[in-house]
């Protein structure tokens, strides 16, 4: 279950220096808003799963946006076109708990994600 409890000063270094390696569209300001529409965490698994999902994640698919129900269409899509498919030793999806906090740019709800 998503639990917006804080993360230690630890686990946040880790996220920002993961996210830090990934060579992304925009520069980043507020990581909670910069990743609020999906389409920044589509471009991390596009770059740190490449061979595997050659081909299945589009990055233009996921429109950056500001409107709630475009970035909850994005997140859904990654859960569906993606996340699911990761491969039987895999099973990880985003709650829509947890996508409403991330699409509100809610404190620590995409470092979790991340993490």
């Amino acid at each position: 279950m998503f639990s917006l409890e804080s993360l230690d000063e630890n686990d946040l270094q880790a996220v920002y220096h993961f996210v830090d390696k990934v060579p992304i569209s925009k520069t980043k300001k507020n990581l909670n808003r910069d990743f609020s529409d999906c389409s920044l965490m589509a471009e991390v698994v596009k770059h740190y799963l490449p061979h595997t999902h050659k081909g299945m994640i589009e990055v233009h698919n996921y429109v950056a946006s500001s409107q709630v129900q475009i970035k909850i269409q994005n997140w859904k899509m990654l859960n569906k076109k993606i996340l699911l498919k990761l491969g039987p030793n895999i099973r990880f999806k985003f709650s829509e708990i947890h996508i409403k906090a991330i699409v509100n740019a809610k404190q620590g709800a995409i470092e979790r994600a991340l993490l």
